[in-house]
């Protein structure tokens, strides 16, 4: 979390995983996707967010912000998810002050 100003808040995270589990609803595709791409996917997530903080309520310090995620996917899992997934949120944070 970078504070830009007293209430303005950005934020950034990056994470790289192997992923085993995209497709366990369906074990037929599953299995065809091990067979011809392996059984785990390497995906990369790249979110950027802000949050603005909007009061306290005695030592609870109340904000709303949002957050968009770019995915970088493997070519065999794009027709599933398509080539650049994205997603997003709005949510309301709560976090305890030192005051």
């Amino acid at each position: 979390m970078y504070p830009v100003t007293k209430v303005d808040f950005l934020t950034g995270r990056v994470e790289l995983v192997h992923k085993d589990e995209l497709f366990a609803n369906d074990p037929q595709l599953e299995h065809r996707l091990e067979r011809t791409a392996g059984s785990t996917f390497r995906v990369q997530a790249y979110t950027a967010g802000y949050t603005r903080e909007h009061g306290s309520f005695g030592h609870v310090g109340a904000g709303i912000g949002a957050n968009v995620t770019a995915y970088a996917i493997p070519a065999a899992i794009q027709p599933f998810y398509g080539e650049h997934p994205l997603g997003g949120s709005v949510f309301l944070r709560f976090r305890l002050k030192n005051e």
